[in-house]
């Protein structure tokens, strides 16, 4: 089971190592038995590189280009010097945001592959998508678009998060529903279907990324073939943190 902890834009330096020096102490004991992923803002990356001896460091972000003319971008080389080994790719905020279309994230994909990041690569509907029947449709398309002159031996490994729009957070615990396990099994399944097609599903993890915190965890733990989660507003809380890694290393 892994779980990973988008920090989003928060945290100062002391901010974030404070954090992790209390996460590592409380949950001693716990963390051999959960793949546990954080991922801070990138100014406060480097900072915590040398307090990953049972955890792993990821980024929100990367640049397709190694490096160039792109003002205020970050390249993949510079997140695997920096001590990363994920990234994530197409969050939701990004895509609807930022305009972040799918041939940017096709080349995004590409370059974290090349950088040797394992891509957690997100994909979702948004309210208006699942009102007029066309969820698996969107997903269907973004995920194809991402894979797009992508084979299999380009991948090592691959984690897609199901993070529909409608049920992400603004950074506050309990801000926005989550979806229902019927919901999630059903994108699960599309999921699956297409990374079976490509030849990807051996080296996949299929996630759920969606206001989840300690209180509404264990339903989500009943769904078939999901591997973990992607956590955005509870992760920021660092007793709440805890709380969902101890139940994760109980299963």
């Amino acid at each position: 089971m892994i779980a990973i902890a988008n920090w989003k834009m928060n945290k100062t330096v002391r901010e974030a190592r404070d954090f992790v020096d209390f996460f590592k102490k409380e949950t001693k004991g716990f963390l051999s038995k959960v793949d546990v992923v954080i991922c801070p803002p990138f100014t406060a990356i480097s900072s915590l590189k040398d307090l990953t001896s049972n955890f792993s460091l990821g980024a929100q972000d990367l640049h397709w280009e190694n490096s160039g003319a792109w003002t205020g971008e970050v390249s993949g080389e510079m997140l695997a010097d920096v001590g990363c080994e994920y990234v994530l790719i197409g969050h939701s905020e990004r895509r609807w945001k930022i305009n972040e279309n799918d041939a940017m994230i096709n080349k995004k994909l590409s370059a974290s592959l090349k950088s040797d990041l394992i891509p957690v690569l997100c994909v979702g509907e948004k309210k208006e998508d699942r009102e007029k029947g066309r969820a698996e449709e969107v997903i269907q398309k973004q995920l194809g678009e991402a894979f797009r002159e992508i084979g299999d031996n380009d991948l090592n490994e691959l984690i897609v998060a199901y993070e529909p729009a409608w049920a992400i957070g603004t950074g506050e615990v309990k801000s926005k529903e989550a979806a229902t396990p019927e919901i999630i099994s059903e994108a699960f399944e599309c999921i699956e279907e297409i990374l079976r097609r490509g030849n990807f599903l051996e080296k996949s993890k299929i996630i759920y990324g969606g206001s989840v915190d300690s209180e509404n965890l264990s339903q989500f733990l009943k769904i078939e073939k999901n591997s973990g989660f992607l956590i955005g507003g509870a992760s920021l809380i660092a007793s709440e943190f805890v709380n969902m890694i101890k139940k994760l290393a109980i299963l």
